[in-house]
């Protein structure tokens, strides 16, 4: 295949991940401004159910984001796209970690059926992920192509966006107690914001 031909897998590969990120943290946005973590306009739909506010807010971050790299001259393959990539691929990692855990931890308290599903192949997954994660973090200047100091400065930024996380997440529980099991969520016209509201009680 000619160059011509690889570059344009590079771009429609490039340009399908673009997509399926936007569409994924627009959806992320969407649900953090339901629960009260972010400010609830962007929980705000459009008539298609598009979250559109979420969305105009996840293209400013991008282009605040790839602005610095346009204005320096900067390699985006070699540089925009292969050091976040790289830092999504930790981070990815560190929750199928935590998240292997969360099913062992679950069913320990609440119980469940099928030992292989609620014990074994959780703790498995614990295991061989934090072997990939040890992996990929051992190699990760090679994964990024960068120095050791760009490396460590990327790295950081993964326990930093979860101690925000966990510290947003607090707040919010502190200031909008949900009890999830006595709640029922309710659809909202389209331009409005989504709420949660209890149920009427039972006769």
């Amino acid at each position: 295949m000619g160059r011509p031909g690889r570059r344009a897998f590079l771009i429609t590969s490039v340009l399908a991940g673009i997509i399926a990120f936007h569409n994924a943290i627009n959806r992320y946005l969407h649900s953090l401004a339901q629960r009260g973590s972010v400010p609830a306009r962007l929980a705000r739909t459009n008539s298609h159910g598009a979250p559109y506010a979420a969305a105009y807010v996840q293209t400013a971050m991008a282009v605040v984001m790839t602005m610095p790299f346009a204005i320096l001259g900067l390699d985006p393959v070699l540089t925009l796209f292969a050091w976040f990539a790289g830092v999504a691929v930790v981070a990815l990692l560190v929750l199928y970690v935590l998240a292997s855990v969360a099913v062992v931890v679950f069913f320990r308290r609440h119980g469940g059926q099928g030992i292989w599903q609620t014990l074994l192949a959780p703790i498995l997954a614990v295991i061989l992920m934090t072997a990939v994660l040890w992996s990929v973090v051992s190699n990760f200047t090679t994964l990024i192509g960068g120095d050791a100091v760009t490396a460590n400065w990327l790295l950081v930024m993964v326990p930093v966006a979860f101690i925000a996380g966990m510290v947003l997440e607090r707040r919010n529980r502190s200031e909008h107690t949900i009890e999830f099991t006595d709640t029922a969520v309710t659809a909202e016209p389209a331009g409005t914001t989504a709420r949660f509201v209890p149920p009427a009680p039972s006769n």
